[in-house]
């Protein structure tokens, strides 16, 4: 049987342990983007989501004002159709619809 000095030993283990998980709980909070915006097609068939880019790609994309990226999905069957790369969103007006139903 092994003695420590202090006998703090399970204290200073737990205190590395809830250091670990904070440090890897805030890794994945600024990994995840956050969706900000929704739109669906006017008939209904497709469905546009646009997402502030998280944290982490918003530091590879410093010079945008406003890091986000798009995804396209259609609505039936419910399916990913594209993913955008980041993009800059900065100062870019309305979203138009130009598509024919599928």
């Amino acid at each position: 049987m092994t003695l420590h000095k202090g006998g703090n030993f399970p204290l200073r283990h737990a205190a590395r342990l809830l250091l670990l998980a904070t440090v890897a709980a805030a890794f994945w909070q600024s990994s995840r983007p956050e969706l900000a915006h929704s739109a669906t097609s006017p008939h209904g068939a497709y469905r546009v989501e646009y997402y502030e880019a998280s944290l982490l790609q918003g530091l590879l994309h410093s010079g945008f004002k406003m890091p986000a990226f798009v995804r396209l999905y259609r609505t039936q069957p419910k399916i990913l159709m594209a993913e955008s790369e980041v993009v800059d969103l900065w100062m870019n007006g309305e979203l138009y619809w130009y598509t024919f139903l599928p």
